[in-house]
């Protein structure tokens, strides 16, 4: 009888590709608490009285974090398919405030969110500089954990 041979490297890559799908940020879907949710790169504000969900911090949110009174996010935006839905579908009066919204994550690149859990108060897109000194300035005690966190490349400003 012939024996199978399998390349060496097969089970390396297996390895690998096992890591990377159980080592990833966080979970794809993760309630805050009854009124906050993170889904699938985003965070939202549950309305339930009318089922639906607030964009707060859209596309590719990559660390969140949370204490008692605040969440806290990274994002690098990509600008996909849902800013066009959300451009397209925003009443005309929030347009405007969503493009200069946008506009500054486009400068900042790698955008920081503080969210105030109570009245459900925004800060963002900051930068980490701002981010630090904001959390200093509400007291947010929870921080994000920094391997979640991109470094900086020249690629990313192309």
């Amino acid at each position: 009888m012939k024996e199978s041979k399998t390349c060496p490297c097969a089970s390396k890559y297996w390895i690998i590709f096992v890591m990377v799908v159980f080592m990833g940020c966080h979970d794809s879907h993760w309630e805050f608490n009854d009124r906050y949710l993170y889904e699938n790169g985003t965070i939202a504000e549950i309305d339930s009285i009318n089922s639906s969900l607030h964009y707060l911090v859209t596309e590719r949110v990559l660390n969140f974090s949370e204490d008692d009174h605040y969440i806290v996010a990274y994002q690098i935006p990509t600008f996909g398919e849902r800013y066009k839905f959300m451009r397209e579908s925003a009443p005309i009066v929030y347009k405007d405030s969503l493009d200069r919204q946008y506009r500054k994550m486009r400068e900042i690149h790698h955008c920081y969110w503080i969210i105030r859990k109570k009245d459900c108060m925004v800060w963002g897109p900051l930068t980490y500089g701002d981010f630090m000194r904001q959390c200093k300035n509400l007291k947010v005690k929870k921080n994000l954990n920094p391997k979640y966190e991109q470094k900086l490349s020249p690629s990313d400003f192309q």
